[in-house]
């Protein structure tokens, strides 16, 4: 604990604290926005279509946007959060277009487009900085709250839509981007906690090699699982009479996140970082296909809690080899990769798993997520030189 509070009161902790506080506003964002279109356009195909329309060009341009940033800095970051607020102001004051709510989700996917990258931005900028322990602490620190935001931004949406309305929360989020976007980019934290300047043909070259195509490939096999997972979470809990039940096994994934990666990051482990990557891959998918076992939610929750504790490492196991395959250090662009893989992976995942479930219950889906995830820690091991 020792090295993750004084990472907390170092520079780098102003670093993560801040980039943290920002992206509460992807947790606050796709909450409200549901809502919001819903009822504006009076259709749930609609808010569906518009999260959808935020979601796509979000992971799919996020290399792009990594490039960009790589390229020109700072003032790529704050122009990319600055117009990414203004769509979202946007969408809390325009009036629906049409019975589909076209302006909405026209306003959504441009909001994708221009999403900045707080996440990869961060990393890489902690990768140019710190080394061995000191790396893996913030890194640890840095990914319990990516977690945490997406357990504070839904409570925090839920809170100002049951006070205000559902427009109100995306005027929160809008504020948390643009605080996201000055803070990260301007002033002395700004000057002193920016990656590493790149060319378009040096960031892209090192983003992308053979080890790293490798380790972004087992990300999405992960994201296949929980795309699995989240889906089956859904109908188990549907057909147990309780639908909002769901959100507890979702709870206690996270929560044993956050625990695994307290433990995983407050000492160096034996072995390899792959290897290390490989074992944390295969008690995932451990994890997730024993949840086929539970008859209730309250046994589903406690497996998901442990199958959780290897989850966030996962993503922390993942950051430290961007760090190692990456030729002169990672650039933002390459953690961008990792949303590829997840929401590709996830997408595929969540598509496979209607029909699963459809066709022959939740059981089988939870086999077939972990399976997908042992698959990955399988490919992971050929990550050793």
């Amino acid at each position: 604990m020792r090295g993750y509070l004084e990472i907390l009161r170092s520079p780098a902790g102003l670093l993560i604290l801040a980039s943290g506080v920002a992206r509460f506003a992807w947790g606050v964002e796709g909450l409200a926005l549901v809502f919001h279109v819903q009822e504006a356009a009076d259709s749930y195909t609609a808010a569906g279509l518009a999260v959808a329309a935020l979601a796509v060009p979000s992971a799919v341009l996020a290399p792009w946007r990594g490039l960009l940033v790589d390229r020109h800095g700072r003032s790529a970051m704050l122009a990319l959060a600055l117009s990414a607020a203004a769509l979202v102001l946007a969408i809390a004051l325009t009036p629906a277009v049409g019975p589909s709510a076209l302006s909405y989700i026209a306003l959504a996917g441009l909001t994708g487009v221009v999403a900045p990258p707080f996440t990869a931005w961060t990393r890489a900028a902690l990768a140019a900085r710190l080394q061995g322990e000191a790396l893996r602490s913030a890194y640890t620190v840095d990914n319990i709250f990516e977690e945490s935001a997406f357990v504070v931004g839904p409570l925090l949406a839920g809170i100002v839509i049951a006070v205000a309305t559902p427009g109100a929360a995306l005027v929160v989020a809008a504020c948390l981007i643009i605080f996201g976007g000055v803070t990260l980019s301007t002033g002395r934290l700004g000057r002193e906690w920016t990656p590493l300047r790149r060319d378009h043909s040096e960031s892209a070259r090192g983003s992308l090699n053979r080890r790293l195509a490798l380790a972004f490939a087992c990300m999405a096999g992960v994201g296949a699982g929980i795309g699995l997972f989240e889906v089956a979470v859904a109908a188990f809990a549907d057909a147990q009479g309780s639908k909002g039940s769901a959100g507890l096994v979702f709870a206690a994934l996270s929560i044993g996140g956050i625990l695994g990666a307290l433990a995983y990051g407050a000492r160096s482990w034996p072995g390899s970082t792959s290897r290390q990557y490989a074992a944390l891959l295969a008690i995932l998918g451990a994890g997730l296909a024993l949840l086929a076992l539970p008859a209730g939610i309250a046994a589903l929750s406690a497996v998901a809690a442990i199958a959780g504790l290897a989850f966030t490492p996962v993503f922390i196991a993942n950051s430290l080899l961007i760090e190692e395959f990456s030729p002169g250090g990672p650039g933002a662009v390459s953690f961008t990769w990792v949303t590829v893989a997840m929401n590709g992976g996830l997408a595929a995942g969540a598509a496979i798993c209607g029909g699963l479930v459809e066709g022959h219950g939740t059981d089988p889906a939870f086999l077939v997520a972990g399976a997908v995830v042992l698959v990955s820690a399988a490919a992971a091991l050929l990550l050793e030189p």
